[in-house]
């Protein structure tokens, strides 16, 4: 399962990192807080219908069929957890019985020197390797 995380993070990490330097400039200029989550899933499984439950200020963005990604602005991570709880548990609701891995990281917990994306892929990594 990691060599997925893995290709995934070859794949998407520069799109990724192009997305966040908007929420970046903010971040260092005003210290407006954000945060970025994965969705996850084994299986093919479409959120996009969800996407409207994600605030105008954030980014909601397909990279697979079984993966996404959501920037949250002005919230830490374990907010940005809860949004995304809030998605998947509509779309549980809706009568699809897949396992989705989750995992959120807010800039501010991380340093200019440590790439958010790279450490968010790695916590995916772990998380995906011990619900396995």
């Amino acid at each position: 399962m990691n060599e997925i995380i893995t290709a995934l993070k070859q794949k998407h990490r520069n799109r990724l990192n192009e997305l966040l330097v908007e929420y970046k400039y903010r971040f260092y200029r005003y210290g407006l807080e954000f945060s970025l989550l994965f969705c996850y899933a084994g299986e093919d499984f479409d959120l996009s219908p969800y996407s409207s439950l994600v605030r105008l200020t954030d980014s909601f963005v397909k990279l697979e069929n079984n993966f996404y990604a959501i920037v949250h602005e002005g919230v830490n991570a374990e907010k940005s957890l809860k949004g995304g709880q809030n998605i998947i548990r509509r779309y549980k609701r809706d009568n699809h019985d897949e396992n989705i891995y989750m995992s959120a990281v807010s800039v501010s917990e991380t340093s200019k020197d440590n790439d958010m994306v790279e450490q968010l892929f790695d916590t995916m990594a772990i998380s995906v390797k011990v619900k396995s």
